[in-house]
């Protein structure tokens, strides 16, 4: 719920234009109703609001059928209606009251014969009945001021004859008034009134708005001046306060309007200092004998008792359950073992804004699509109970508990059973708008049953990211980078993380957050429950806010060092503690062929002496395996210079700076000095890896990557960690040292840790076999040259004599296979997108139900065709059809009319009482 002083914020927000004209249409609807209520409850002719509300309704199904404007024809049928009213009633056998419940009825059933003929008018005949005043434009603003103002002036000049008119219709005749001519400007005043207000608060409730704040400013005064000052008054604080209510908790905002009106009213009842019900009890009092005495405080006291046990019932239901309009279950997507950005920043319409993104079939054709967008409002991420792990007595780790506790971790590398955790900015809008600036990010809080750390692990030992209980510097990333880390939660339950990210946009230095919702251990029964009527993430789930939030204090950034602290020693651990895990994804992304920044070299240009390229830092999938039927490549991809750029590795120099040197501990690869290139990304390094998701263009997907051999002045080690510590082989004859062979048995996207022992420049030289497990068939790639530049050396003629003929041949190869393979997994994709609409439509058959399927049949719609539409469509329809999957009409009727006997049998019992005791 926002205070105040946020609203006040958020209607004065350039981003949020709607909520200012909304509470202005509200406003003044709510004055000129207010001050034309006051004239007709004196009248006594409340009804007439009511039937003028509904005498609208032809006017706008004739709107829909004629495709006219709903404003203008709704006030003309309200006006004719009126007018009518004011003319017939003019019979001296026929009174008022009876004339309207005549009109009323004709006008509400032409309406709804007309509307029948309106296809496809749910919708927006749902904003009329209901109110829309989120919708409303500027325009809209204007003409409903500019009408509230021209009624207000209507009122002022007639003024005087319409109050003699109201209080004597004899006295006005013989006074000359043209009483008729009075009443029907009356009548058509109210006509025109609803109509303005129908946006606002909907045509079934706007009596409520005509009537409410007049009769409750008559209960506070028997002046009709002061009433109608009064009544207006009455009207601005509903609308306000009811708005209020509606952006704070996702309420209707037509509904919250008229229940802060009804509940002054009550107040007004209850202690109006003349007329209030209690306020002549308590002046009445005292001429009653002790033992009515006594008996009158107990039922004030109980009355009393029941209204705070009532509001305070209310008031945290409201605060602490979700609202009816929250998000849907089927709307929830669940994250569970798959590789997920959980934070990831995008730039939106030059707005810094945070998402999340995951390797999910975002799109139902069975194809899982990369990187995926997410709602946060929408998602849960789920680790599940096996993420369960017992803290080593490791005094590098005390930050996370006792030795021998439990924590649930989701680590930094992949782990097939869990979810795979991290940060990104990758997408290019990000990228054009950061530059080469720096991102900020900050866990602002943390809510649920336990604590929080995220944390990476390098060779020097863990380096703490963010933690919901101490205080740690920000960290920082860049544009594009992606980063896993460890995510350790101290128990199982519900928590909701909220994360800022911080950047100059083109110049502009912008904030933005999110919160987000994780479950640890079993999920619960009902996902909805976890989040609030806008579909922002629930603010808690009942448990403890674990800690405090996390404050960051100001600290220079720019010689902050972002990736694992170096070089704290590391003990080693047994190379079994885990399963082998590297990073193998799900996705596969159909092979494009080369851009134009990836063509292929001829053959007689694939001897070099000059690199055509020289990667510094950025992401580099360094071998490459790509497949398409029997023919394979080993190449270079890296998004550096666009998004999975392909490019021949002999002509590619990868270079390494003099700042990746650093101290390595006694027991860790390397042990002394070396030139580390961590595991997880750092923006001023290059973070190779490997990349076989490519094959799935063949059968062929089991990958042996053999490093054949390395040239240097020192050695190449590649290795990966526990999350623990420890160092864990990826090659396999179980070391780390390099030549060696990489083994990934189903397609995987894996980075490890690089060490080179000394400075200098390196050639690795790589090929791959890829087999077929279901007939055990191979095939092989060409044999290609990897160079590494390590620290500040000259390259001279490292690069000359390489041939890449080979290889390049294979690339060309598989690039003419691609377009045939891309042919065949799009029908692929539309065999499976087929699929699932055969299984949608058969559940839409079933779902609809005996009753709707047999309306759907009369109209010649069979529930396959239904079920092809869209979902407005399939409820225009079943609206235009009177039928309802959920709960009736009828039924809500039936609920409003219980609920009304209580309330009523409440008042009964009270004046009851009241009355046998004379009060």
């Amino acid at each position: 719920m926002p205070s105040i002083i946020d609203f006040i914020a958020d209607l004065t927000n350039s981003d949020l234009q709607f909520l200012a004209r909304a509470l202005a249409v509200a406003v003044a609807s709510s004055i000129v109703c207010a001050v034309l209520g006051c004239y007709v409850v004196l009248r006594g002719m409340a009804f007439i609001g009511d039937a003028v509300a509904h005498a609208v309704f032809p006017g706008l199904a004739i709107a829909f059928v004629l495709q006219a404007n709903l404003l203008i024809s709704g006030a003309l049928a309200g006006i004719v209606t009126a007018a009518l009213v004011a003319l017939f009633s003019q019979h001296p056998r026929l009174k008022n009251d009876t004339v309207i419940g005549v009109l009323f009825s004709f006008a509400f059933g032409l309406g709804v014969v007309i509307i029948s003929f309106a296809p496809g008018y749910a919708g927006s005949l749902q904003q009329f009945l209901f109110g829309s005043i989120t919708s409303v434009t500027l325009s809209d603003v204007i003409t409903v001021a500019a009408i509230a103002l021209a009624l207000l002036l209507l009122l002022a000049l007639i003024h005087r004859p319409l109050v003699l008119a109201t209080l004597d219709r004899e006295l006005a005749l013989a006074a000359g008034v043209r009483v008729g001519t009075i009443e029907i400007i009356l009548h058509v005043a109210v006509a025109v009134a609803v109509v303005i207000s129908v946006q606002a608060i909907g045509n079934v409730l706007v009596l409520a708005l005509l009537i409410t704040p007049a009769a409750t400013a008559r209960l506070l005064t028997s002046k009709f001046g002061v009433m109608m000052t009064i009544a207006p008054v009455l009207g601005i604080f509903a609308a306000v306060t009811g708005m209020y209510f509606s952006w704070g908790y996702g309420l209707p905002a037509g509904g919250s309007i008229v229940l802060v009106a009804t509940a002054m009213f009550f107040i007004a009842f209850l202690l109006a200092p003349k007329h209030g019900v209690l306020r002549a009890a308590v002046a009445r009092r005292k001429n009653l004998n002790p033992g009515v005495k006594k008996s009158c405080t107990a039922v004030v006291a109980g009355a009393a008792a029941v209204c705070v046990f009532a509001i305070a019932t209310v008031g945290g239901a409201l605060s602490a359950a979700p609202v009816a309009a929250q998000t849907r279950e089927d709307e929830i997507r669940v994250i569970g073992s798959v590789h997920a950005d959980a934070v990831s920043a995008y730039v939106d319409k030059g707005k810094l804004v945070l998402a999340g993104a995951a390797d999910v079939d975002i799109d139902g054709d069975g194809v899982i699509d990369r990187g995926s967008r997410l709602d946060p409002g929408k998602t849960v991420f789920h680790l599940a109970s096996q993420a369960k792990q017992e803290l080593p007595d490791d005094a590098d780790f005390e930050f996370l508990g006792k030795p021998g506790e439990n924590v649930w971790l989701a680590p930094q590398q992949q782990d097939q059973s869990l979810i795979w955790l991290g940060f990104n900015t990758e997408d290019e809008s990000v990228v054009t708008a950061v530059g080469e600036g720096a991102i900020a990010v900050k866990l602002k809080s943390v809510k649920g049953p336990g604590a929080l750390e995220i944390f990476q692990h390098g060779i020097t030992g863990p380096d703490r990211l963010f933690s919901s209980v101490t205080e740690l510097v920000s960290w920082q990333m860049h544009a594009p980078q992606h980063a896993h880390a460890n995510w350790a939660f101290t128990k199982e339950g519900v928590y909701y993380l909220t994360f800022e990210m911080s950047a100059k946009i083109k110049g502009e230095q912008q904030s933005a957050s999110a919160s987000y919702v994780f479950v640890v251990g079993e999920l619960p029964d009902n996902l909805a429950d976890l989040f609030v009527a806008d579909g922002a993430p629930k603010p808690d789930n009942g448990g403890d806010e674990s800690g405090v939030d996390p404050v960051v204090p100001n600290v220079d950034h720019a010689n902050h060092d972002t990736s694992p602290a170096q070089p704290d020693p590391l003990p080693e651990k047994p190379a079994d503690e885990q399963p082998q895990v590297s990073a193998p994804s799900p996705v596969q992304p159909q092979p494009t062929a080369p851009d134009a920044q990836s063509q292929l070299p001829s053959a007689a240009a694939t001897e070099v002496c000059s690199p055509s390229s020289d990667f510094t830092r950025g992401h580099i999938d360094l071998f490459n395996v790509t497949a398409v039927g029997r023919v394979a490549t080993l190449q270079l991809k890296e998004d550096v210079t666009g998004r999975h750029i392909l490019r021949e590795p002999e002509g590619v120099v990868v270079s390494v700076g003099e700042h990746a040197r650093t101290s390595i501990p006694a027991g860790s690869p390397g042990a002394g000095s070396g030139y580390v290139l961590p595991v997880t990304q750092r923006h001023d390094l290059p973070w190779p890896g490997w990349d076989t998701n490519d094959t799935r263009g063949s059968s062929y997907t089991d990958v042996k990557i053999s490093i054949e051999s390395v040239r240097g002045p020192g050695s190449v080690h590649l290795f990966t960690q526990n999350s623990f510590g420890g160092v864990r082989s990826l090659l396999t004859h179980g070391g780390t040292g390099l030549p060696g062979v990489i083994h990934e048995p189903r397609p995987a996207h894996t980075h490890a840790q690089w060490v080179f022992t000394h400075q200098g420049v390196y050639q690795l030289r790589a090929s791959a076999q890829l087999t077929d497990l279901s007939t055990g068939a191979t095939i092989h790639t060409a044999t290609r040259t990897y160079t590494f530049r390590v620290g500040d050396v000259s390259l001279a003629d490292a690069l000359c004599g390489i041939d890449g003929s080979a290889g390049t041949a294979d690339s060309r190869r598989v690039a003419n296979e691609i377009p045939v393979y891309n042919e065949t997994a799009q029908q692929v994709k539309s065999g499976a997108q087929a699929k699932k609409n055969s299984v949608a439509k058969k559940a839409a058959a079933v779902q609809l139900g005996a009753k709707a399927a047999e309306a759907l049949k009369k109209q010649g719609i069979s529930p396959e065709e239904f079920a092809q539409l869209s979902p407005a469509e399939q409820q225009a329809i079943l609206d235009r059809l009177n039928v309802q999957t959920g709960i009736t009409t009828w039924q809500a009727a039936g609920l409003g009319a219980l609920g009304m006997l209580i309330i009523g049998g409440i008042v009964y019992g009270t004046a009851q009482i009241l009355k046998r005791y004379r009060v």
